[in-house]
């Protein structure tokens, strides 16, 4: 399911049931609004929520998102040769429910090939539940609510967090993880890995 190259896009009340890969990317678009969506994943690895790919003026409001992976994602994906490398900017993610069964509540990076991604803004999150599996936080697979990971010299900046509420038994709760480092992607269907960590 994805939104591909639009403008002025509006998607309300509509439920997604056992994904089976990423559940909605809004990709290469501008002036996006999701409200009342529901994503009902868990199933398997790979699910993510909702990822806004090389996209800009996206709103998400009031949704509830259930998955293994991460819940939503901002990325930047070379598809094919003659693909314009668009920023991700001026997001803003609210009155939400989230709640991730072994990843990230959100992830901003790793899939970097954009020209910058900016201007993120939450406001009013409920965090239910995320990663039962916590990892060393030098392993790439790390898992935090807000995990910051940009590469190949791409600049992630202006994130902006109001009234986020995280349910916890106590134990160690990672809240964030910002660290620019090198990952390896899918570019044009193989394998690639970026040479540098970008910049926050």
């Amino acid at each position: 399911n994805a939104i591909l190259a639009s403008t002025n896009v509006t998607i309300r009340g509509i439920t997604f049931t056992q994904p089976y890969t990423w559940t909605l990317g809004i990709r290469n678009s501008k002036g996006v609004l999701l409200e009342d969506v529901n994503i009902a994943g868990g199933n398997m690895v790979n699910d993510d929520g909702i990822d806004i790919i090389n996209s800009s003026d996206v709103t998400i409001r009031r949704a509830f998102v259930r998955t293994q992976d991460d819940n939503i994602c901002t990325k930047g994906c070379l598809w094919n040769e003659g693909c314009v490398s668009a920023p991700v900017e001026n997001v803003l993610v609210e009155d939400c429910v989230l709640w991730t069964d072994q990843a990230n509540v959100f992830r901003f990076g790793f899939e970097c090939d954009a020209a910058y991604m900016k201007n993120v803004r939450i406001r009013n999150i409920d965090v239910l539940r995320y990663s039962p599996f916590p990892r060393r936080f030098t392993d790439i697979w790390c898992h935090a609510v807000f995990k910051i990971q940009p590469a190949e010299g791409m600049v992630f900046s202006g994130l902006d967090v109001e009234d986020v509420r995280v349910e916890s038994d106590g134990g160690d709760v990672c809240m964030v993880i910002a660290e620019p480092r090198q990952t390896w992607v899918r570019r044009k269907g193989a394998r690639y890995h970026y040479t540098c960590g970008g910049r926050i």
